[in-house]
C-alpha cells in the first residue's frame, strides 16, 4: 500500500535500509484530558464526498520533518534505541537495543545490538557477534525510493486518504506528536512521530502493527518504538567497520574470517 511503503519504508530506515525489520514506531496513546497536553483542534473533518480532510498546517509540518530527515540524502548518520513488543509472541521482545546507521552514497554501515552490516568497498558483510557467524559477498546495490518525493507534493494527502488514515496532533510542552491512525488498516494501525517543535528534531517514532490472523483485536499487536538521539548530515561507514579487518579472500575468491574474527563461521553468499 502506498502509505505503508512511504511511511514504514522511509522512516526507519528511517529506519532504515535497516537490513533487519527495523521500522517501527508507536507512540503511547495520550489522554486528551491531561492538562499538560493541548490537543490541536480542527485537524480532522469528514465529508461524504471527499472523505477525510486534513489540516494543512499539520500536513506542512509533517512534510518539513520528513524533508529534514530525507534518507535519500548522499550522507547521514542516525542512531538511537529500538524497543519492540509482540503481544502474540513474547519471544520476539526487544528492549532498548542500540542501533546506528551511517550512509554515504551507495555505501552504508548498520549496527543493531550485537549484529553489524557493512556494504562498502566492494564487499557486503553481515556479522552476528553472538552467533559467531559472518555472511560475506559482493557489495549490494542500494536502491532509492521515488515514493519519498510524494511526501512533498499534493499527493501526500491523497496517499493518506487512500489508506483512510486520520491525521491527529497533540502537544506537550516543547514536543508535538503527529499521529496517523486507522484502527482498521490491514497492516499498520498507527504511526506516530514526536518532534521538538523548535528544531523539528524527531525524538520518537512509534508504530503499531496489525496482526493479520485477528486484525480486529488489540491484544495481539506488534509495537515498535524508536528513540532517536543522533542525526547528522555526514556519513562514514568505514569509520565503524572495514571489510579487510574482518575477511580475506583465498585464491578461489572465497571469503575467510581473519584477525579477531578467526573463530567465526564464514558463509559465502
Amino acid at each position: 500500500m502506498i502509505v505503508n511503503k512511504v511511511f514504514s519504508g522511509r522512516l526507519f530506515v528511517l529506519l532504515l535500509l535497516l537490513s533487519a525489520s527495523l521500522t517501527g514506531a508507536a507512540v503511547e496513546r495520550i489522554p486528551t484530558t491531561a492538562k499538560s497536553i493541548v490537543p490541536v483542534r480542527g485537524i480532522v473533518t469528514r465529508q461524504k464526498t471527499t472523505g477525510i480532510v486534513y489540516d494543512k498546517a499539520i500536513l506542512n509540518r509533517l512534510g518539513s520533518v520528513f524533508k529534514k530527515y530525507n534518507t535519500d540524502k548522499l550522507s547521514y548518520t542516525i542512531g538511537g534505541e529500538i524497543s519492540m513488543t509482540d503481544k502474540a509472541d513474547n519471544s520476539k521482545k526487544m528492549s532498548h537495543v542500540n542501533f546506528l546507521l551511517s550512509k554515504h552514497a551507495n555505501e552504508f554501515y548498520y549496527q543493531l545490538g550485537s549484529t553489524q552490516t557493512l556494504n562498502a568497498g566492494g564487499t557486503y558483510l553481515y556479522i552476528d557477534n553472538k552467533g559467531y557467524t559472518i555472511l560475506a559477498g559482493p557489495q549490494k546495490p542500494v536502491v532509492g525510493n521515488d515514493s519519498f518525493k510524494s511526501l512533498f507534493s499534493d499527493e501526500m494527502a491523497k496517499n493518506l486518504q487512500s489508506e483512510h488514515y486520520e491525521l491527529l496532533s497533540s502537544r506537550k510542552g516543547a514536543e508535538q506528536t503527529i499521529t496517523m491512525l486507522n484502527e482498521h488498516h490491514i497492516s499498520c494501525k498507527q504511526y506516530a512521530i514526536t518532534i521538538d517543535t523548535a528544531t523539528l528534531r524527531i525524538k520518537k517514532v512509534f508504530i503499531r502493527y496489525t496482526n493479520f490472523n485477528a486484525p480486529l483485536r488489540t491484544d495481539n499487536e506488534k509495537v515498535v518504538t524508536v528513540m532517536i538521539n543522533q542525526w547528522t548530515n555526514a556519513g562514514a561507514p568505514g569509520k565503524y567497520l572495514v571489510a579487510d579487518d574482518v575477511v580475506t579472500r583465498d585464491r578461489h575468491h572465497k571469503y575467510k574470517a581473519r584477525g579477531k574474527y578467526l573463530k567465526y563461521q564464514t558463509v559465502n553468499l
